[in-house]
């Protein structure tokens, strides 16, 4: 009779039913890791993106300073050499004042410019100026000292002869060719700094 007490007393389980459909301690740790990595993964991008938005906008401004900087300085030296503008307020000295105000500019802010402005930069220069004649020697103006000349009228100052370089131009020709590419370096020196801070031209 004992036996059969026994017998018919069903035993208790221990072990979960397979298949119950419930979720695994196993799965719940996983999903809650995946979870904490994505967020973070998200944060860190978050905090990166805006990293590199401040320091572009501080490249910006940077280059926007040295734009205001150099643009009016290159503006008076075309001015003067083809007399436009405020071209008799501005001598041959103040000519070379403004090309050493902007050599300084680009050579202190050159890493911060792109390589199309400092191409300009060294194009321009080429252009308006004959350089390296001797130690010690200022740049010399390779501008057109007869055109000049006969502007300024007796305003001209033999003193300013020697600001000029030797290699001047001959003929209608020759002098028309010096101030297309003047002007081509011109444009092309100012359309890069422009680009340098956004301004698509």
């Amino acid at each position: 009779m004992l036996q059969n007490l026994l017998a018919s007393t069903p035993t208790p389980s221990i072990a979960p039913a397979v298949g119950s459909g419930g979720p695994d301690i196993a799965t719940i740790l996983i999903t809650g890791l995946v979870t904490l990595l994505v967020g973070a993964a998200g944060t860190l991008l978050g905090i990166s993106l805006e990293r590199r938005k401040a320091e572009s906008q501080a490249l910006v401004a940077k280059r926007i300073e040295v734009y205001d900087e150099i643009a009016p300085r290159i503006n008076a030296i075309i001015c003067f050499y083809a007399c436009i503008g405020d071209w008799k307020r501005i001598s041959p000295e103040e000519v070379l004042a403004h090309k050493r105000a902007v050599d300084r500019s680009v050579k202190i802010n050159g890493a911060l410019l792109s390589p199309e402005t400092l191409a300009a930069h060294r194009s321009f220069m080429t252009e308006f100026f004959e350089t390296w004649i001797a130690r010690g020697e200022d740049a010399r103006l390779r501008a057109d000292i007869a055109y000049l000349q006969n502007e300024w009228g007796r305003r001209w100052r033999s003193s300013w002869t020697r600001r000029f370089s030797t290699q001047q131009p001959d003929g209608r020709e020759a002098r028309a060719a010096l101030a297309t590419r003047q002007r081509a370096a011109y444009d092309a020196f100012l359309g890069a700094l422009a680009r340098d801070i956004g301004v698509k031209g």
